[in-house]
């Protein structure tokens, strides 16, 4: 896919000579995507400081777990919302005809 594509580039810069870290910062450059720009960031930084890659990308996996969560939970409450119209416009008249019919049928007869 394209995340490999990239990620085969990256690895050839490095193994022409650039840095990891240039390497690194240019794939989240050409991606574009917000994540992939994270984790080349937080990897980049990691080499700096010595810290773990296994570290880093379990931190990384679980900031991008949550985020997907978040919009998960975003789009689920504008559903709310948009069913809104639909049940008011369709569904509630159809209850109060089922309702309120046998009621009206009552009230005609007596008036007759």
């Amino acid at each position: 896919g394209p995340l490999v594509d990239e990620l085969s580039i990256a690895y050839r810069e490095m193994t022409m000579g650039r840095t990891r870290r240039e390497a690194l910062l240019d794939l989240g450059e050409r991606s574009g995507v917000e994540e992939v720009q994270s984790f080349a960031r937080a990897v980049v930084q990691a080499g700096q400081m010595g810290i773990s890659i296994k570290n880093v990308l379990q931190s990384q996996a679980e900031v991008i777990r949550q985020a997907r969560r978040n919009k998960i939970e975003e789009k689920a409450m504008k559903i709310s919302v948009k069913i809104l119209i639909p049940m008011t416009l369709f569904i509630f008249p159809v209850i109060f005809i089922a309702l309120l019919g046998p009621a009206a049928v009552n009230i005609y007869n007596q008036f007759k």
